[in-house]
């Protein structure tokens, strides 16, 4: 099984491509998975028992949509995997569910902290991984 973490950013179609040539290449199955990244409630934010305004948050639904669309460009078969939680903990927990042998991330961040999120994922998931990054 490989999985692939999408980010949605501009690396996307990249580690999409690479997972699935992976995936086919070992006769593997492959999931495409995105975190939506859980926002804690604000200081604030005066009553902690209620969710935080929609507004606030990215939507699953959204996210599985644009997954589903990177998906369908592929070639081959994938399963769709999104979650609201931790980045790292979340696409470790899908490596552990999937028995993972393989997974593809992007480098990603920012100039100043390019591969942040790549490290933790890669510390937390434990798993052979592919860091996919563009010129």
């Amino acid at each position: 099984h490989v999985v692939a973490a999408i980010g949605l950013d501009r690396y996307d179609g990249a580690v999409a491509a690479a997972a699935a040539a992976w995936a086919q290449a070992t006769a593997s199955r492959l999931t495409l998975s995105h975190v939506c990244v859980e926002v804690p409630l604000p200081v604030w934010w005066p009553i902690t028992d209620m969710p935080m305004p929609p507004a606030l948050e990215e939507s699953t639904d959204v996210a599985r949509r644009q997954v589903e669309s990177l998906a369908a460009g592929l070639g081959v078969s994938a399963a769709i995997d999104v979650r609201r939680g931790a980045v790292s903990q979340s696409v470790a927990a899908v490596v552990r569910e999937t028995a993972a042998g393989l997974l593809v991330v992007s480098r990603g961040g920012t100039a100043h902290r390019v591969g942040t999120i790549a490290y933790r994922v890669m510390r937390e998931a434990d798993v052979p991984t592919l860091i996919v990054g563009t010129a």
